[in-house]
């Protein structure tokens, strides 16, 4: 959604594990995003709020922010990546850095 100059992505899942170690664990995710274009790249802020729901001892809610840019390539292919940074004492990790190559048809 285009808010002015400004990029708002947002998305709310609930994802659910059926096989492996986390078999049986359910957690229910929401992200917002907040990104201004700057022609080919776009610097971008995003929340991620995880809330697990059945399945894991630690039922607190874990919140991450996640500074990033995004770089648009051409043939339509664009590269985010970005820091993924706890803001809770509830967390499953210090850091982590995550980067999605992306295709779009």
């Amino acid at each position: 959604m285009k808010l002015g100059p400004i990029d708002l992505i947002a998305n709310l899942s609930h994802q659910w594990e059926v096989a492996g170690s986390l078999s049986r664990v359910q957690l229910f995710q929401a992200n917002a995003a907040l990104g201004y274009p700057l022609g080919r790249i776009t610097p971008f802020v995003e929340l991620n709020l995880i809330q697990p729901v059945q399945g894991m001892d630690d039922q607190r809610s874990q919140l991450y922010v996640l500074p990033g840019l995004e770089v648009f390539l051409p043939w339509n292919l664009s590269l985010s990546v970005g820091v993924q940074l706890p803001l809770t004492s509830a967390r499953s990790f210090e850091q982590r850095v995550l980067g999605f190559p992306k295709w779009q048809f």
